[in-house]
């Protein structure tokens, strides 16, 4: 389409005639992207039992049969799919096991084919994204929600049945996802490299001590690094005993050095009301006896 759209401009500088409108050829490609499941997932399973399964099964008549068998359990599911999962602690997965076990109850009861319980999944991955953790930890969380949800449903095999199914898709569905972030993190890793090699091209012409100092500052923020600390060993002696910090930077913005003194090589800078404390998580070491400036 890019390429036609220049052609025809092109063309039309050149005082070529062009067609006032071009049909392409186009073919449907359903992708996760626009809430689709891929043929992957849509093609897991046979499918649910029928209803005369279930009551030839002996499962529990009513609408929804799964229902009151999990709910017997919950408290055992929701605390081994609790303690299966990563980030606990953190507020935004705090219910994430009630939300995937009332996700999975949904599922059986609606016969869905599983879609409220990839819904769950979907939207977990996304905040594991968003907290930089990886999406593959939720193997453990299905694992055991497949297990105890297995010791529930035991005794009614058409309820198992439809329960596999669920988690058969679920499985494929995570593989997805954890090709999907590792594609994303492919990504942005190449993405990060560019930057990284235009930052060395900049520093390869750049004498000044002051300049280069610039630099740092102004691009370190495009690979994601907006605190750090630079520091410069003092005299020609090696190894090194002292040291100064020639860079700090602090959520993107520099600080200013004006107070600060070299320091030994076998400490971190520390003084009162240094903001430099707080930042040594991430520090650079200037291997360099002097730099012409």
């Amino acid at each position: 389409m890019g390429r036609l759209a220049l052609e025809s401009l092109l063309a039309h500088h050149q005082g070529k005639s062009v067609p006032p409108k071009l049909i392409l050829p186009t073919t449907l490609r359903l992708r996760h992207s626009c809430g689709c499941l891929s043929e992957a997932v849509q093609h897991v399973g046979g499918g649910f039992p029928s209803a005369r399964a279930e009551e030839a099964a002996g499962a529990p008549a009513g609408k929804d049969p799964a229902g009151p068998l999990l709910e017997e359990r919950r408290e055992i599911l929701l605390e081994e799919v609790h303690r299966a999962m990563v980030m606990r602690d953190v507020p935004v997965f705090a219910h994430t096991a009630e939300e995937w076990l009332d996700a999975l109850t949904a599922s059986l009861r609606l016969e869905d084919d599983g879609d409220a319980f990839l819904t769950a999944i979907d939207l977990t991955s996304r905040r594991m994204m968003e907290q930089q953790v990886p999406v593959a930890r939720l193997q453990d969380v299905l694992s055991a929600l497949r297990r105890e949800s297995c010791r529930a449903l035991s005794g009614h095999p058409a309820l198992v049945a439809g329960a596999e199914n669920i988690w058969h898709r679920a499985r494929v569905f995570l593989d997805e996802l954890v090709l999907q972030e590792q594609s994303q993190m492919r990504m942005s890793l190449s993405s990060q490299m560019a930057v990284l090699r235009a930052i060395s091209q900049t520093m390869a012409v750049t004498f000044h001590l002051e300049n280069l100092m610039e630099v740092l500052a102004r691009d370190l923020k495009q690979l994601g690094i907006d605190s750090c600390v630079v520091a410069l060993y003092d005299g020609v002696k090696r190894p090194a005993e002292r040291a100064r910090v020639i860079l700090a930077c602090d959520g993107g913005e520099r600080l200013s050095l004006e107070n600060l003194r070299s320091f030994p090589t076998t400490q971190r800078v520390r003084s009162a009301g240094n903001p430099l404390d707080r930042l040594m998580s991430w520090s650079v070491t200037w291997p360099c006896f002097s730099i012409i400036s």
